[in-house]
Formats: C-alpha cells, structure tokens, sequence
C-alpha cells in the first residue's frame, strides 16, 4: 500500500504509540535541518528516525529523540544537498 507525505504526517500526528520512522536515505526524509528538528519536536510519539543506508554505503544511522532535541547539529547528515550544478551558460 502506497501513502502520501501528508498520510504519514497525519498517522505520526495521531499516533498513540512510539513511533520509529525509517527513511532509505537523507534527502528523502528531508535537506532542511531546522524544518526537521521542528518536526520532531513538534511530533511527541516520534522517538527515533532511522536512515538506513546500508545499500549505498554499509551503514545505518539512528536519530533518538532526545539527542536530536538537545543538539541540533546531530541532525547536520540531512543537510545533504549543494545548489544545483549550473550544466550551461546562455550566451
């Protein structure tokens, strides 16, 4: 079963349980570190986000809560992405 962005924000949002979200890598969760230390603090039952990496690069990466709260710069891998490389010039 396929769900949207705003179907998994809406389940975290009225979650009763602790929740654990796992993303397949660092941009695909998001790039923009303040709008996500926003997101999990604002997100009480999100305990831990997990970035599994293993195909690319063997490893895996676990974001607890807690850390994240009290450091922001834990959450520096996700700001992943430089500017667009410029492919040509208009003349």
């Amino acid at each position: 079963m396929l769900i949207s962005s705003s179907d998994m924000i809406s389940y975290i949002s009225t979650a009763e349980q602790n929740l654990c979200l796992i993303s397949l890598d660092f941009a695909g969760l998001s790039t923009d570190v303040n709008d996500l230390h926003s997101f999990i603090s604002k997100h009480e039952k999100l305990k831990m986000i997990i970035v599994d990496n293993l195909p690319s690069d063997h490893k895996y990466h676990v974001f607890q809560r807690e850390i994240v709260l009290d450091n922001l710069s834990s959450l520096f891998p996700f700001d992943c992405r430089s500017k667009p490389i410029q492919r040509s010039k208009i003349v």
